[in-house]
């Protein structure tokens, strides 16, 4: 992983993404400046890892997060048809960071809604 500023300012961050202590299997991840001036950077949330460049300051993170709860035919009535996995919310919240330098540590273990 790379660490350090990009030449447009921003800063490699990544961390895990948990519900109590559980990873999350797959979701996103969007850091907001708090003040609502700026641009938002977003990433995907794969066996509860993301990785990364936020601008610096002040954010508001919104984390939607599903768990696989089974797998299921795509299409029930052909034979041939692949098995999915079939995912289930479980978090879809709100919560603060501030963003002052690179790091690989930012984790949010977030309680059952």
């Amino acid at each position: 992983m790379l660490v350090g500023c990009f030449g447009d300012g921003k800063l490699s961050v990544s961390g895990t993404v948990s519900v109590n202590g559980t990873p999350v299997d797959q979701g996103t991840i969007r850091f907001a400046p708090a003040d609502g001036k700026g641009p938002t950077d977003g990433a995907t949330i794969t066996a509860g890892k993301y990785s990364l460049q936020v601008a610096p300051g002040a954010k508001s993170v919104h984390i939607e997060g599903h768990q696989q709860v089974g797998e299921a035919k795509q299409n029930p009535d052909d034979p041939s048809s692949p098995v999915l996995p079939v995912y289930e919310p479980i978090v879809n919240t709100d919560v603060t960071a501030d963003i002052s330098g690179s790091r690989s540590d930012l984790n949010f273990d977030l309680p059952t809604p």
